[in-house]
């Protein structure tokens, strides 16, 4: 609930940037609705509807034990993904969400965010780009460029990157990733292009 609360605070500030020096109720929808649960309970990215109709907005709302983001993105072709999560990240996590190389990375750093770093890119990923599957964390590879920049390699078809494919192949979509210290964690947002492809 609050998660679509930002979303519609966000919308409304979007609406507010676009609208024309007219009075307000002229270009203020009577309702903002944000639809993020799917007819089987499940979670979707969020849908907006102004006064029921649907809008070409892409959103996306995330929440850790401390903290709820949303973010939005009004051009076409954007699909974007967002994940906040709280620093301390379980080691356990790291033998069955990331590859190989994302180990061997996090092994060298003797930073304590590594572990977040790479499962928000992830997860912000996967809801930039998913296509409906369930969530493979082995399916996306990060590569960490600094404390704020990374890219993830996405493997559409689900395989698992770098354990069965080689990096690049030509249907692995490139996703870059921008990270953001939050009071409680680590904030990571994807934005994918479908015309990047």
């Amino acid at each position: 609930l609050v998660g679509r609360l930002c979303v519609t605070t966000l919308v409304l500030a979007l609406l507010s940037d676009r609208a024309q020096p007219v009075p307000r109720r002229q270009w203020l929808p009577r309702y903002i609705t944000v639809q993020s649960v799917n007819a089987r309970g499940r979670s979707v990215p969020p849908t907006v509807y102004l006064d029921g109709q649907s809008q070409a907005i892409a959103g996306s709302i995330a929440h850790s034990s401390w903290q709820i983001v949303a973010a939005i993105d009004p051009r076409p072709a954007v699909r974007l993904g967002i994940d906040v999560v709280d620093l301390g990240a379980p080691r356990a996590i790291v033998n069955t969400w990331f590859t190989f190389r994302e180990r061997a990375w996090i092994d060298e750093q003797c930073d304590p965010r590594g572990i977040p770093r790479i499962r928000s890119a992830k997860e912000a990923c996967y809801k930039a780009c998913h296509d409906s599957r369930t969530f493979d964390p082995r399916s996306i590879e990060v590569e960490v460029r600094s404390a704020f920049d990374g890219l993830a390699r996405f493997a559409p078809a689900g395989d698992a990157v770098a354990e069965s494919q080689a990096i690049g192949q030509r249907d692995t979509r490139m996703v870059p990733i921008r990270w953001r210290r939050t009071a409680h964690g680590l904030q990571a947002v994807a934005v994918f292009e479908e015309l990047s492809r």
